[in-house]
């Protein structure tokens, strides 16, 4: 990578899962000497088990010793970074690192997977408010999902994951296509109840990395764009598919799209948050009104759309 400069050098965490992608410890030793070159002071801590990225995040935050901390790992390293992060004032901003399978959150602020671009939104780019949601009371900066895709992440293991990528997703949905498009959930918004194949709560418009499925959700808004898909045969969630492929969900028939801030699942479906598979529902899932600064590039905007 060629040099950045940094007008005001940051002191960097990288909160690092070495199991996520492949040749992950490659590709952070680029993005760190990207860094150093630009000036900024670089720590890395490797994390272990579940739930290490929250509390490194979470001392990180109250030691005072650090500007930056930065998730190097997948949507789910993401997830534990910003639940350390979250709660109180919070001077300290979250970077992103894309090592993982899906990356949505790089994806959405425009780093995709570019190694070089995420190192210049840490080391010169600018805050932009990212809002946090929470469910059951656990923070979430993606997504949650039930019923249908819930069950598909809930088959994905560790090991098939690591061996084919994105693909264990194909597979597992191949899986769960062939049970069929029967209601899973129950979802309640604003008081209105219905029966859902498939529910996603989203505070991002990508999923899955590059499909777009809720194309009016911010992360600077404090309200969730919510997509309902009712339950059919097993033909209807064929046409879903497609049209989550081509972007036009919101114009298929079957899906509803709602705005809400409140929104309550129920059942016993498979729930998903972040991408990582998160119990079984019932769920509670409300905007907080929290917000973490999330460094974009330079060129992005940093303030709220009012």
């Amino acid at each position: 990578m060629t040099a950045l400069t940094a007008a005001t050098p940051r002191r960097v965490l990288i909160v690092f899962n070495p199991t996520a992608g492949t040749r992950s410890r490659r590709r952070l030793h680029r993005v760190v000497q990207s860094l150093q070159q630009a000036g900024c002071i670089v720590s890395v801590e490797t994390t272990k088990t579940a739930g290490d990225a929250t509390s490194i995040a979470r001392h990180a935050k109250s030691s005072g010793a650090y500007d930056v901390v930065a998730a190097a790992g997948g949507d789910g390293t993401v997830n534990e970074t910003v639940t350390g992060l979250a709660g109180g004032m919070n001077g300290v901003s979250l970077g992103i690192i894309p090592l993982g399978t899906a990356n949505v959150l790089a994806a959405e602020i425009g780093i995709g997977n570019d190694l070089r671009r995420a190192a210049r939104a840490i080391a010169t780019g600018r805050p932009r408010p990212l809002h946090i949601g929470r469910v059951n009371g656990a923070p979430f900066a993606l997504m949650v999902g039930a019923g249908f895709d819930g069950d598909v992440v809930a088959g994905v293991t560790p090991g098939l994951k690591r061996r084919l990528g994105k693909l264990a997703y194909v597979v597992r949905g191949l899986g769960e296509w062939w049970r069929g498009g029967h209601a899973r959930c129950r979802v309640s918004i604003d008081g209105a109840s219905r029966d859902a194949l498939w529910v996603v709560v989203s505070n991002t418009r990508r999923y899955g990395g590059r499909f777009v499925l809720a194309a009016t959700a911010d992360i600077e808004s404090a309200e969730f764009t919510v997509t309902v898909f009712a339950a059919g045969s097993r033909l209807d969630l064929v046409r879903y598919l497609g049209a989550l492929a081509r972007g036009r969900v919101g114009q298929c028939r079957g899906v509803s799209v709602h705005h809400a801030t409140k929104i309550e699942l129920h059942g016993n479906a498979a729930l998903q948050i972040d991408g990582d598979a998160r119990g079984r529902l019932p769920a509670s899932v409300i905007a907080s009104g929290e917000f973490v600064p999330l460094l974009v590039e330079p060129r992005q905007r940093s303030v709220p759309k009012k």
